[in-house]
């Protein structure tokens, strides 16, 4: 099979879409549970946290990953990290478990 080049442009757009957009999604929610264990002396970093919201953030780009221009990507994984933060604050509340926090 040929690649002719509209298709090598569609695979690369789609290949830095999702890397953007991974980022993107670990740094807002680095961010956002920077702040929010802020209080807590012994709480640094929650690594847990960040690999689900880099995870979030992929998922979030998934199936438009090529249909975008990549600075819409960085808003799709931010909207997907602050979407897992709050579905994580809403699974503690109700009192599910969920050892990894993937649900």
């Amino acid at each position: 099979m040929k690649v002719t080049g509209d298709q090598g442009k569609i695979a690369s757009l789609s290949i830095l879409n999702t890397i953007i957009s991974g980022c993107a999604a670990g740094m807002v929610t680095f961010v956002i549970e920077k702040t929010r264990f802020s209080q807590n002396p012994y709480i640094r970093y929650n690594f847990t946290a960040i690999s689900n919201g880099i995870l979030s953030g992929l998922v979030s780009i998934t199936a438009v990953s090529n249909n975008f221009d990549p600075n819409v990507s960085i808003i799709i994984g931010s909207v997907g990290a602050i979407m897992y933060t709050i579905s994580c604050k809403l699974i503690d509340k109700t009192n599910i478990d969920d050892p990894v926090d993937a649900f």
